[in-house]
């Protein structure tokens, strides 16, 4: 046989700092304690995802700007070489034209001249040359400037002044041979 009590049991009293606390008031706040406590975890659970996945980010962040900084460090030697590369260039440019194309001028002055025709002097003067010199004859002048024009077509040839001598044949001229396709003077 089995023995069953329906009826409500005396509420038992706790004794709390001299006062006397009901059981179910207690009852009522550990319920409520247990709830916070639960509620505390779930937060202390969320907030710690939450700065695990902060973490997780800062450190993808952080790779990314190391990764940045040494594609900018590689950038600026690239950038470097591009400097050093163009400074190259321009020296060798500038090598390029640094005589050669008087010298090969002034070579060809040389070939196409007449015998009766000497040189004294071959200045260059931007695009072009100011040549003085002596000839034996107007004739020999006048093939002089025939040869010029016809063996150096780069040029146009001027003639500046002449000059006869008194006391012989020879007559002196200075006259101006502009470049047509000379490159300019560095």
């Amino acid at each position: 046989m089995l023995r069953l009590n329906f009826l409500k049991a005396p509420e038992s009293e706790f004794c709390f700092a001299g006062a006397r606390v009901g059981g179910s008031l207690v009852r009522d706040i550990t319920a409520c304690a247990l709830i916070a406590a639960v509620c505390s975890a779930g937060v202390v659970r969320f907030e710690t995802v939450r700065l695990d996945a902060l973490l997780q980010k800062e450190r993808s962040v952080s790779a990314t700007l190391a990764a940045n900084k040494q594609r900018e460090e590689a950038l600026r030697a690239l950038e470097s070489s591009i400097a050093a590369f163009k400074d190259v260039q321009r020296q060798r440019e500038a090598a390029a034209h640094s005589g050669n194309d008087v010298v090969l001028a002034i070579a060809q002055l040389g070939n196409v001249l007449p015998a009766s025709v000497a040189l004294e002097n071959v200045l260059r003067q931007g695009e072009g040359f100011t040549v003085a010199g002596d000839a034996t004859t107007t004739r020999s002048l006048s093939d002089m400037l025939s040869a010029l024009q016809s063996g150096l077509p780069q040029f146009q040839a001027t003639l500046i002044s002449t000059t006869a001598s008194a006391n012989s044949s020879v007559s002196h001229f200075s006259l101006r041979l502009a470049g047509r396709s000379l490159p300019a003077t560095r």
